[in-house]
């Protein structure tokens, strides 16, 4: 039964481990920021020095 737990709780880090390390690592869709890039300076003289987008919902909807 130890062994059976330690397998459940494992894969319970490993998974929370992946879903964290993108927001952890500030990673982002590189084709949202291209859009952003690509509308905001369609409307004018924008210049964009440094972009920076995130997240603001999970991916995959959460099971109930």
């Amino acid at each position: 039964m130890g062994i059976v737990s330690s397998v459940v709780i494992a894969r319970w880090a490993w998974t929370l481990m992946r879903d964290t390390a993108g927001v952890l690592l500030d990673r982002a869709d590189e084709h949202v920021a291209d859009e952003i890039r690509d509308i905001l300076s369609s409307h004018g003289d924008a210049e964009i020095a440094n972009l920076h987008s995130g997240r603001s919902a999970r991916k995959r909807a959460r099971r109930s």
